[in-house]
């Protein structure tokens, strides 16, 4: 059976008190929360030498006929760019900006210290599209960056990768 919610929340919802979403929103975060540490104590207790056959990235590919995974190597789906949280810097790829493949929110603390975060892919309401306006941290969702650039000064203005000329 599924949890229900206390008597006294079902009645200050049906009545439309403010403050509820607030309310939910707390909730929401403990249990995501909890099942982030779940997750993080799993890895952990894994033995090392079995890790890198279950945490080893799926080898099926996202596809129109339902395949579930995607690891952006093959097929017709091809990500939007968008911007998350605005902002102009400059710095080297790949070092002071961050150049990521997907957000991960347990990479809080590498978000923290880069001057801005970029993702080959990700959500816009994604767990780490969330950290990174939290964090106020200039970021955005850009697909084709060239990897070229990776270890070049570039900088980034409001989700807009530019090379700087003249390296």
């Amino acid at each position: 059976a599924f949890p229900s919610w206390p008597k006294a929340i079902r009645l200050a919802h049906s009545a439309g008190l403010p403050g509820m979403r607030g309310y939910y929103l707390q909730v929401r975060e403990w249990y995501r929360d909890n099942l982030m540490r779940v997750f993080f104590r799993l890895h952990h207790a894994m033995p090392v030498g079995d890790r890198a056959h279950w945490f080893a990235p799926h080898p099926d590919i996202r596809s129109r006929d339902g395949s579930f995974w995607q690891d952006g190597r093959e097929g017709t789906e091809q990500a939007t760019g968008f911007m998350i949280y605005p902002g102009q810097v400059q710095g080297i790829l790949g070092e002071d900006i961050l150049l990521e493949d997907t957000l991960d929110p347990g990479r809080h603390a590498h978000y923290q210290n880069a001057r801005a975060v970029i993702a080959r892919m990700g959500g816009r309401l994604s767990h780490g599209s969330t950290l990174l306006r939290e964090l106020r941290k200039p970021s955005a969702v850009l697909p084709n960056v060239d990897m070229a650039w990776v270890g070049r000064e570039v900088r980034y203005a409001d989700g807009e990768l530019l090379l700087v000329e003249g390296q």
